[in-house]
């Protein structure tokens, strides 16, 4: 998921394409114990919440599908300076990427990424051409605790396939809505991307990223209050 390098042309830099109702997803991609869940976050441009990012789980017989839409409008002097749409469809099986169909309007200009497995091979047509990967192939899942140990990753939007860094920052604290949390931060880099992942100390949950943009402008992301687990 590397959405952040969108918005970097609005805001002085590149955003990178960019990138648990439950403690269930800290599990692995194939053992999420509902039918169904979804994931909703505020994106935020420093403190302007600019749109939202949504992802919905399902689990089947074939592995796991994983749905995301993304909206982001940033407005200057009232007037709509960058618009960003951006919806995909995953499926995953244990713990690899199996199937990817994604599309993206980076303010009128439109990219697709279509890609599947075939045999020990993943196969990817993007505007970067076609390219052949070897291997378990995973995306810029953030949800997925198994990120922290990827040596590469594929880009939704621009179909890269590329060298990552995690290293864990160890542990902070935020505020979501009213609720304190303490998180567990990881630091994720690559081509054009820098950007912290932060993960609910006592359920494992994704809540929280943020990566630095030019001019020290923030674009972050906050789970939605009222999807948070209250503490106890």
């Amino acid at each position: 998921m590397a959405y952040a390098s969108a918005i970097r042309n609005v805001v002085g830099g590149t955003v990178a394409a960019l990138p648990l109702a439950t403690a269930a997803f800290a599990s692995t991609p194939d053992t999420l114990e509902a039918p169904a869940a979804r994931l909703s976050f505020q994106v935020f441009l420093n403190d302007r919440e600019i749109g939202f990012h949504d992802f919905t789980f399902r689990d089947g017989p074939n592995g796991r599908t994983v749905e995301s839409e993304a909206r982001f409008n940033v407005k200057v002097l009232f007037l709509n300076a960058f618009r960003y749409e951006h919806q995909h469809v995953e499926r995953w099986s244990n713990g690899c990427l199996v199937e990817i169909s994604a599309r993206t309007d980076n303010n009128g200009q439109d990219f697709a990424v279509r890609g599947n497995a075939d045999a020990n091979r993943f196969l990817v047509d993007s505007p970067q051409g076609t390219a052949e990967l070897n291997g378990c192939v995973q995306s810029f899942a953030y949800w997925n605790p198994e990120l922290r140990k990827a040596e590469r990753l594929l880009n939704s939007q621009t179909g890269e396939y590329l060298d990552v860094q995690v290293s864990d920052l160890g542990v902070d604290t935020i505020t979501i809505g009213s609720q304190e949390l303490t998180i567990e931060r990881l630091r994720l880099t690559a081509k054009d991307t820098d950007i912290e992942i932060g993960y609910d100390a006592r359920t494992g949950e994704w809540v929280a990223l943020d990566t630095r943009l030019k001019k020290g402008r923030v674009l972050s992301y906050r789970r939605t209050p009222a999807t948070l687990v209250a503490a106890t």
